[in-house]
């Protein structure tokens, strides 16, 4: 599967989270949205121009990346890397997100919270 291509982040859920090659953070449940955690499967060598739709020729994107990479090949990282959504978050924010979109949240599935104490309105991490 492509999205086993893609590079693990440390400390989360790899089956909710990985980073593309440029370094953005992308999350599985969002693919094919414009927001700067969405992704889109993308053909290394672009189909259009041979490329097989096989595993080793798939890559995880950020969307506005995939969409300025195109069907070109041998785009250098630094111009993909200026065409991305910058976007840092912190573990918290990252709980967060996870929370929203998948209703717990957590490091790694095997510690997936289901019985979360809210404070403020927001997870509480104890």
């Amino acid at each position: 599967m492509c999205w086993n291509n893609a590079r693990v982040m440390t400390g989360r859920d790899p089956d909710r989270w990985r980073f593309d090659p440029i370094g953005n953070p992308v999350l599985k449940a969002l693919r094919g949205c414009q927001g700067a955690l969405c992704h889109e499967y993308d053909h290394i060598v672009p189909f259009s121009k041979g490329g097989k739709t096989v595993i080793p020729n798939c890559q995880i994107l950020q969307t506005g990346v995939n969409r300025f990479k195109s069907n070109k090949v041998d785009v250098p990282l630094n111009e993909m890397h200026n065409s991305s959504r910058k976007l840092v978050l912190t573990p918290y924010e990252m709980d967060l997100v996870e929370y929203s979109v998948y209703g717990d949240y957590g490091p790694a599935a095997a510690q997936k919270k289901t019985d979360l104490k809210f404070k403020n309105n927001l997870p509480d991490r104890r």
